[in-house]
């Protein structure tokens, strides 16, 4: 299987959030997990915005150098197309980054790692996945 991590995941994990979290990604192969490109351009925003931008910057590659980044390719492009108008007529529109993060998710075939579920649930056959608990 494989797993694409959300944001929050993400940074869960390189804040030492949740013990079960760690166990997750010890128990899976770093070549079956995947971070979708916009995660890592909101976590490079972080680090940008953070107080403590030195420190951080290497932790931060480190973490985003063991895993594999996805683009938002052309098949993500149509099923964000679709999902977001499917989901603006039903009334339960989704963030517009979690609309792109989602639409990855679902044209690469895999598994998203979030703990927002609220959120992403309202995407019809996304896999979600809560490491956290």
């Amino acid at each position: 299987m494989i797993y694409f991590l959300d944001t929050d995941t993400c940074i869960y994990f390189l804040n030492g959030a949740y013990p079960k979290l760690a166990e997750h990604f010890r128990a899976v192969s770093p070549s079956n997990i995947k971070i979708p490109a916009v995660v890592k351009a909101e976590l490079l925003f972080g680090l940008e915005k953070s107080k403590h931008k030195k420190t951080n910057r290497e932790k931060y590659e480190c973490f985003l150098n063991t895993f594999a980044t996805v683009a938002f390719a052309d098949a993500a492009a149509e099923i964000y197309a679709s999902l977001r108008n499917r989901l603006e007529k039903a009334g339960k529109l989704i963030g517009p980054n979690d609309l792109l993060i989602a639409s990855i998710v679902l044209a690469d075939g895999g598994t998203l790692v979030t703990h927002n579920k609220r959120e992403f649930k309202r995407v019809p056959d996304l896999l979600i996945d809560d490491w956290t608990v």
